[in-house]
């Protein structure tokens, strides 16, 4: 789980931000002056001028090589826009509708193909599993894949839901149009976009890579922590959306005065572009929404060691982007606070509110917190507690939402507005938790089962689509998964219902009350049939 460094978005919330005073981003950036640091990238342009652009920290640790203009980013799920922009190119020239059927490219697909449009893969209303999930949940990684293995893996897949019924950001959409754009151009995304995009923008450093190990000039690595040290992160470079893109803060900055300006691609190009198409706010790779009242273009992108979000405000003529190679960095929190001081609508902070943003002084022993860890629930409503990195985390059971609570004492913890208590501590084991938020008060009891309970679910279990084994077993006290040849996973158990990394289990029992096997669902890969065997 990522850290959350409050004291970064507090740095930019509690200071004006104006066409002349950038100090707070200063002061953040100044945190990554040191050795051994990755670092963040943020530029922000007003009425076409470029009124901040700073780079902090290292491109390259390993070679002392900083952060510098020229640097060049992984960009993540930020391809999505480009890609998407390919396939908008390819219909204005006739070569494809975006009401053709995915059967149409891939005849070989079972029949869901046939009820999925080029729309529905672009605003993420197809209905397809996320191929990155159903590596992951074989206990494999999507880095490891080759295209036919991708296209294997989801060939073998059924739809989550009825296309256009629902949305459901699944990378697995932008892959089938990165094909389609192959297919249908008969160049590799990589040159299709080189020749229609970054040329024609001057976008001269931007690249799509189809090779992790692909080397050019001033590429940056990613980073993340382990016991305070940073390690290099392997990314996907292609797999995904068809291609991994590289590109520096300047070239994006040209895509996004492209966006507000369309002198090259036009205004039915950018029509097509925004057009929402559902009833969700994704449209061609974009979001489109606004930020108090104010209207927004955005996309962000997240992988190990990289984490990226460009936004444009057209009626603002503001645009703003934050790319960081620190894993540990929310660039989501940073363009949040400096749009709200550009667009004139943060409140000024109260000295309380201030000293209650800064991160809480009171450490809480790890002896103590793992008092509180376990399942607690109140009528069918269960939270999951955890310790990591001494902290305390609280996962929502119903939707996997995970996050971390801060020490207000040593047995009450806060989360935005919302206090979690624990009491009643018997044998070393907190039995209560309760949940304040205002005047509202509900109690939580512990989930407790027996060497005898556990047992029950004990068992391999068989998915067919997925063609994997999962050995569930006990250690100790505790319920663990086996996937495959991999490590086993740590669960928490509550009522025939199974909470782990990777998603959540369902058991089903028979006639007669046995456990015969589960359903698997996670947010981007849902009814996944296991049978005991």
């Amino acid at each position: 789980m990522k850290k959350i460094f409050s004291f970064l978005f507090l740095l930019l919330s509690t200071a004006s931000i104006s066409q002349n005073n950038f100090k707070p981003i200063d002061s953040l950036l100044a945190l990554y002056n040191k050795p051994g640091s990755p670092g963040i990238s943020i530029q922000v342009v007003k009425d076409g001028k470029v009124l901040y652009s700073k780079q902090s920290g290292f491109a390259d640790i390993e070679n002392k090589k900083s952060l510098t203009k020229e640097s060049v980013f992984y960009m993540a799920s930020d391809a999505k826009q480009f890609t998407a922009a390919c396939i908008i190119m390819l219909q204005q020239r006739g070569k494809l509708k975006l009401e053709d059927k995915l059967s149409k490219y891939f005849p070989d697909f079972p029949e869901y193909a046939n009820t999925i449009t080029i729309t529905n893969l672009l605003n993420h209303t197809a209905g397809i599993k996320d191929a990155a999930v159903l590596a992951l949940l074989k206990g494999d990684n999507i880095i490891d894949y080759k295209d036919d293995q991708v296209r294997a893996l989801l060939k073998n897949a059924s739809l989550d839901y009825e296309p256009g019924a629902k949305y459901s950001y699944s990378n697995s959409d932008y892959w089938f149009l990165a094909t389609i754009v192959k297919q249908v151009s008969g160049k590799h995304i990589k040159e299709f976009a080189k020749e229609n995009i970054f040329k024609p923008l001057k976008m001269k450093h931007s690249l799509y890579v189809d090779s992790r190990d692909a080397a050019f000039a001033n590429k940056v690595k990613g980073y993340r922590f382990s016991d305070n040290v940073a390690e290099a992160t392997i990314v996907d470079p292609y797999h995904i959306s068809g291609a991994g893109l590289y590109a520096p803060v300047g070239d994006l900055q040209e895509w996004l005065n492209e966006m507000m300006s369309k002198k090259v691609f036009g205004e039915a190009f950018w029509a097509e572009m925004f057009r929402k198409r559902g009833k969700n706010g994704y449209a061609a790779g974009l979001f489109i929404g606004e930020n108090e009242g104010h209207p927004k273009i955005s996309h962000g992108g997240d992988n190990d060691g990289f984490h990226s979000l460009m936004s444009a405000y057209p009626q603002d003529k503001l645009s703003i982007i934050v790319l960081t190679n620190d894993d540990e960095v929310s660039p989501t929190e940073i363009e949040a606070s400096i749009a709200a001081k550009m667009l004139g609508f943060a409140e000024e902070e109260s000295e309380e509110e201030e000293g209650s943003a800064i991160v809480n002084s009171i450490k809480v022993p790890e002896g103590i917190l793992k008092r509180y860890e376990g399942v607690y629930d109140n009528q069918g409503m269960s939270f999951s507690i955890s310790v990591e990195d001494n902290s305390l985390y609280i996962v929502q059971v119903f939707n996997l939402s995970s996050y971390p609570v801060a020490p207000v004492s040593e047995n009450s913890f806060t989360f935005s507005g919302v206090t979690f208590a624990f009491s009643d501590v018997v044998a070393g084991k907190s039995q209560t938790m309760t949940i304040l938020q205002g005047e509202d008060k509900q109690q939580f009891k512990r989930i407790t089962f027996t060497p005898e309970q556990l047992q029950e679910y004990c068992g391999k279990y068989y998915c067919k689509s997925l063609d994997t084994d999962y050995t569930l077993f006990t250690e100790g006290d505790k319920l663990m998964c086996k996937i495959a040849s991999g490590m086993p996973l740590l669960t928490v158990l509550a009522k025939d219902k199974i909470i782990f990394p990777l998603g959540e289990i369902v058991f089903k029992r028979n006639e007669s009350g046995k456990i015969a096997g589960f359903m698997l669902n996670h947010p981007r890969a849902k009814n996944l049939e296991f049978v005991k065997v």
